[in-house]
């Protein structure tokens, strides 16, 4: 008689420990996936917020030297909202509100400094930050102080900028 050997089983599927790192691995990438879309997504809508507002003060830069007339914005921090004066030959420009830019993500923060944007010292703190700020472009397009508009969202540092370098008012 000869002596058989057992056939060996073929294995029908992985083991409990193979597929519990496969998903852990999987959880893990799939998680920095989300946070970095999650980060670039709060970036964008602080970028659209600078867009914005850079192009608003260039078209009210722009209603001071057509209309030959000085044009005084304000800005206020409290609502983040940009508007013209309407006594000043600039008041047929609609109001700039940040927050509706922000809508369905997290509220846009802003914040204004009226000092040199290429000085020491960028970023906003409680010496820097003013409540509000008013900018005024003569009728050749300058104006008189350099400003800058920093966004940011609730707890973060500033991560984008709009600036009005003076006397250009650009």
């Amino acid at each position: 008689f000869k002596h058989i050997k057992p056939i060996a089983r073929r294995k029908s599927g992985y083991s409990l420990i193979e597929l519990l790192v496969v998903i852990s691995i999987l959880g893990t990438i799939s998680g920095l996936v989300f946070s970095s879309y999650i980060s670039r997504a709060r970036y964008q809508v602080l970028q659209s917020a600078s867009i914005a507002t850079a192009e608003w003060l260039e078209n009210a830069r722009k209603q001071a030297m057509q209309n030959n007339s000085q044009c005084v914005i304000s800005s206020s921090i409290s609502n983040a909202k940009l508007s013209a004066d309407s006594t000043s030959s600039c008041g047929s420009i609609s109001d700039l509100n940040l927050s509706e830019i922000s809508q369905g993500s997290s509220r846009v923060n802003i914040c204004y400094r009226n000092i040199n944007p290429l000085g020491s010292g960028l970023g906003c703190n409680s010496q820097t930050v003013n409540s509000s700020l008013t900018l005024t472009f003569s009728p050749r397009g300058t104006n008189l102080f350099d400003a800058v508009y920093e966004f940011y969202q609730q707890g973060q540092s500033a991560q984008t900028c709009a600036v009005v370098i003076k006397p250009l008012g650009i």
